[in-house]
This record gives C-alpha cells, structure tokens and sequence, in this order.
C-alpha cells in the first residue's frame, strides 16, 4: 500500500489501526488507530476493542504495520483491504491483534514518519 493509498482511505473514513496496547496481563487493552478528522487532520489514537468493532462496521478498518520505508499488511489474514466485518469470538480478534506491534517509541516515530509521507506536516 502507498501513502497516497492510505491517506485515501483515511480520508473516505476509515481507520488504519497500526499498534496494541497491552494491558497488565499480556492480553491487549486496545490498539492505536490513525483516523482522519475534518477538524484535526491526520492523528493517531487509542481505540478499544469495541470502537473497532464499531469503525469496522461503519467505515471499515485497515490493519497495517508501517515499516522503515513502507507500509505493509498486518498478516495474509485481510491483506490490504477494508476490513468490515471482525470475528465475534473474542479470542479470535485477542490473537489476531497480539500479532500488532506494541505500542512504544520506534512504532510513534514511523507512525509520524507516516504522517509525513501522506501530508500531514
């Protein structure tokens, strides 16, 4: 997927969700989105397991890992495409977002590195 791709997707609604957060006992406690605002532009933020149900269903969900030179799929399990429609066993969407990389300080520099790219800054 190229940023252009991506700040398209953005733009019609959708969100790109990019990182987990764990929680005390390993399981995750949600994950950090990238989403577009008419009013703040391009920015991440912290989406729990039901908002992105809720995205998915609405305007549907991109699950991308950006990487030092390019934005890859997450997994061969949605590919590039929208997202949706989420599995409803609970323990299904857990191992599948464990596969996200945690949130910390290299996943916020690309993150940002992102938001260069598709013309945030």
């Amino acid at each position: 997927m190229t940023a252009e791709d991506l700040r398209k997707n953005l733009e019609t609604g959708a969100e790109c969700v990019f990182a987990r957060r764990p929680g005390e006992k390993g399981s995750v406690r949600g994950v950090f989105a990238l989403t577009f605002d008419r009013r703040k532009g391009f920015h991440a933020v912290e989406r729990s397991l039901k908002q992105v149900r809720r995205a998915a269903s609405e305007n549907g969900v991109l699950f991308l890992v950006f990487g030092e030179t390019r934005i890859a799929p997450l997994s061969g399990l949605y590919g590039e495409g929208l997202v949706n429609e989420l599995p409803e066993d609970a323990s299904a969407l857990e191992a599948f977002l464990q596969t996200l990389p945690r949130y910390d300080l290299t996943v916020r520099v690309r993150m940002q590195n992102t938001l260069k790219k598709i013309g945030f800054f």
